[in-house]
């Protein structure tokens, strides 16, 4: 009887911490949001395909090298060509892939990046891996901070990314990362 009256109260305890994670990534998520004005979204695994499932493919890279950073730029290059041959931003765009994939390499090890065109004429460059994941308490520095960084390196990545495209979405476990961002080609 012992074992079980400490099992259920493991259970319990477990079952509390697991509230409180979620209620601590929902203010997360609401803030950032907030502050954001609705430009960076942070959304659970389970939330994250309403946005990468959205859209129609045209491209992917999967990126195990630094040789394929510079194959995600090109493939980006020729993409945006097709799709909006006028388009004269290009450079952010391709500053934005290459940040990307480097993230990917520097921390996660292998990706993918996939674009996709969505409904409201908008590219959508969608990095998953299979890495540790972000630790959400570092999300703010991340956006807000020039030079932020938990590893050695300049820190610029993520808040350059961040500043340049119209719309962020994150979604990060243990079991790996989706930052997907949008460009209005206009």
């Amino acid at each position: 009887m012992a074992k079980f009256k400490a099992k259920v109260n493991r259970n319990i305890i477990s079952c509390r911490k697991k509230q409180q994670r979620e209620a601590i990534f929902k203010v997360y998520k609401d803030v950032i949001y907030a502050v954001t004005q609705g430009k960076f979204l942070l959304v659970n695994v389970h939330e994250i395909y309403c946005y990468t499932d959205e859209g129609v493919k045209l491209a992917a890279v999967n990126i195990f090298t630094n040789k394929d950073v510079g194959l995600a730029r090109q493939i980006t290059r020729q993409v945006v060509k097709d799709v909006f041959p006028e388009y004269d931003k290009i450079q952010k765009i391709l500053l934005c892939v290459s940040e990307a994939a480097t993230n990917i390499l520097k921390h996660a090890g292998p990706g993918q990046l996939i674009i996709k065109k969505t409904s409201d004429d908008s590219l959508r460059f969608i990095f998953n891996d299979h890495g540790p994941g972000i630790d959400i308490e570092y999300l703010p520095s991340m956006l807000f901070y020039k030079g932020f960084s938990t590893k050695t390196s300049l820190g610029y990545g993520f808040n350059l990314i961040y500043s340049i495209v119209d719309k962020m979405i994150l979604s990060s476990s243990p079991n790996g990362t989706t930052v997907a961002f949008d460009i209005i080609l206009e």
